[in-house]
């Protein structure tokens, strides 16, 4: 993940992190002052960034803001520390070097050591910007998704996390930062995806700690993934971030694509994934549907296959979220599944069958 994680608008980070590549290739091939140059446009740009964004000073002061001016305004607000100030003086001058008539002239010396600590000094000033724009602004969506590919177990503390973070922050992880990074880890055959399960219990903690106005803008942003996206996307982050739940969010022709998405694969190939997403589908299923939903999972939870628990749980958990009408037709498919298993003298596919038979057929 890039260093420059604190830096919202996309294109300018990206620009950035240019930038920073192309000083650390010029540093490896001497050419140092090229190294001095970029250290002082990185470090300008960087803090101006921030005094713009935290209103310190306006776009149009900014314009006439050099290197030097903007040191040390970020050192007289406290942005940076003293030491910091006295240490960028290495490349506060580094305007004067892209004329060699005025390197010659100031005889400033050009050398691997002064591009080593302009190197330094770069990475130091990054390092405090970012910490107190966490400290004003909150968490980036960036942020948030490099720590949890640092460390997978900080999905435990993902609430406290939202919790300094800006609404449009986690809306935009959820949306771009999440899924992009997501694809980026399940193609990419030397990463260990160690970090993905926890991609998907943050995405899962946020939409519950957003409210209603934005988990609509969420699960519309899943439809456009269903429409738009290629079948390898939707096949992975999209049905790992989906619930069946979400769909009360959706408007109804939206609600009616997402049914038939979910029930299509659980006709064609049922993941562990998909199990998970399917939860919450019996509250909009209609009769007509009920064979299309409880057929796979019936000859699945019935099987020796490695998902067969993960299918009964499935079943077994939609009964928070249908109706009694809708029960009725469900007692009554899987009824023919246990049937048929006796006929064949199929009795422990039978006794699961009607296992789950008795929790829709249950008494109130």
């Amino acid at each position: 993940m890039s260093i420059f994680d604190f830096i919202t608008d996309e294109e300018f980070r990206n620009s950035l992190e240019s930038d920073y590549k192309e000083m650390n290739r010029c540093f490896e091939s001497e050419a140092w002052k090229a190294v001095h140059v970029l250290a002082g446009s990185i470090t300008e740009a960087v803090l101006i960034d921030y005094l713009v964004s935290q209103g310190i000073i306006d776009r149009g002061t900014a314009l006439s803001l050099d290197l030097g001016g903007s040191i040390k305004l970020c050192g007289d607000n406290g942005i940076i520390s003293r030491r910091s100030v006295d240490l960028s003086s290495v490349i506060k001058e580094y305007r004067n070097l892209i004329h060699p008539g005025r390197q010659i002239r100031l005889n400033e010396e050009v050398s691997p050591e002064s591009a080593r600590v302009a190197l330094a000094v770069v990475q130091i000033l990054i390092g405090e910007v970012s910490r107190q724009k966490r400290k004003n602004y909150g968490y980036t969506a960036e942020q948030i998704v490099a720590k949890l590919e640092r460390d997978p177990s900080a999905k435990a503390i993902v609430q406290h996390l939202l919790k300094e973070t800006r609404n449009e922050e986690i809306e935009r992880m959820m949306t771009k930062v999440l899924p992009q990074r997501y694809i980026e880890i399940i193609e990419n055959e030397y990463s260990p995806g160690d970090a993905l399960p926890s991609f998907e219990t943050c995405f899962r903690k946020s939409f519950d700690y957003i409210d209603a106005k934005t988990k609509k803008k969420i699960t519309k942003w899943l439809v456009s993934v269903l429409k738009e996206k290629d079948e390898a996307d939707v096949l992975t982050y999209a049905t790992a971030f989906m619930r069946a739940s979400d769909m009360k969010y959706m408007r109804k022709d939206n609600i009616a694509l997402m049914k038939e998405h979910l029930l299509s694969r659980l006709e064609e190939n049922i993941s562990g994934d998909l199990l998970l997403a399917i939860e919450g589908i019996g509250g909009f299923l209609e009769k007509k549907e009920v064979t299309r939903f409880i057929d796979p999972l019936m000859r699945l939870a019935c099987s020796n296959l490695e998902l067969s628990n993960m299918a009964k749980v499935a079943i077994e958990k939609e009964h928070n979220y249908t109706s009694s009408e809708l029960d009725t037709s469900i007692v009554k498919r899987i009824k023919a599944w246990e049937d048929m298993y006796n006929n064949k003298e199929l009795s422990q596919k039978a006794n699961i069958a009607e296992k789950l038979k008795n929790i829709y057929d249950a008494p109130f």
